[in-house]
C-alpha cells in the first residue's frame, strides 16, 4: 500500500508510476527504477516486487523508498504543465527563428 500524505498529515491525491521493480546498485547517472509502469493516483495498493516513483516534480518525497506512508512537501522549483509546455514551444519557436536567419544568411552568401 502507497498512501502520500503533506507535512500536516492530509492525504494527498497525486500520480504515481507502479511497475517491476529493476535492480539499479552500480549503475551510472540516475538509472530508471522501474519497468513497464502504469500511472495510477494514490492511493495505490504494491503488489510483491512493484516498485513505485511519483510521476511529476510537484512534489519532493522525504524517502527514498515510496511504500507505506510517504510524507511530501511542495517543490518550490516546480512548474505547471501547461508553464511547461509554453516555455518548450517557445524554444522551439526560437529555435526555428534561429534557423531561418542561418538559412537566410547561408543564401545571400551563395549569391
Amino acid at each position: 500500500m502507497l498512501m502520500i500524505e503533506d507535512e500536516e498529515g492530509n492525504a494527498v491525491n497525486t500520480n504515481v508510476r507502479v511497475g517491476e521493480a529493476v535492480e539499479t546498485v552500480g549503475q551510472a547517472g540516475r538509472p530508471k527504477t522501474i519497468s513497464g509502469f502504469q500511472t495510477h493516483t494514490t492511493p495505490v495498493l504494491l503488489s510483491t516486487g512493484d516498485r513505485a516513483e511519483l510521476a511529476s516534480d510537484e512534489f519532493l518525497p522525504e524517502t527514498k523508498i515510496l511504500e507505506g506512508f510517504v510524507i511530501v512537501t511542495k517543490n518550490p522549483d516546480s512548474q505547471k504543465p501547461e508553464d511547461q509546455k509554453k516555455a518548450l514551444k517557445d524554444k522551439r519557436k526560437a529555435r526555428r527563428k534561429a534557423n531561418a536567419a542561418a538559412e537566410t544568411g547561408a543564401d545571400e552568401s551563395k549569391n
